[in-house]
């Protein structure tokens, strides 16, 4: 007894999808439901990297000489 509810949600699982893709009805667009986003900032530029002669930061370097 206590499959059934299993095999319901499996049954229920497998048939998302299976009535063809999704799409929107003819018309204009609906309006959003929590409003128009505001527009994604720019990035900034990173800054160009100065050589570093002493590794260029690399964790692996030492950056003392050995003792």
């Amino acid at each position: 007894m206590r499959h059934y509810p299993l095999l319901a949600v499996l049954i229920a699982l497998t048939a998302c999808g299976t009535r063809g893709s999704l799409t929107l009805p003819p018309g204009p667009m609906p309006a959003p439901l929590f409003g128009n986003p505001a527009p994604a900032k720019k990035a900034p530029k990173p800054e160009p990297a100065a050589a570093d002669p002493a590794g260029g930061g690399d964790l692996n370097t030492a950056t003392e000489a050995a003792k």
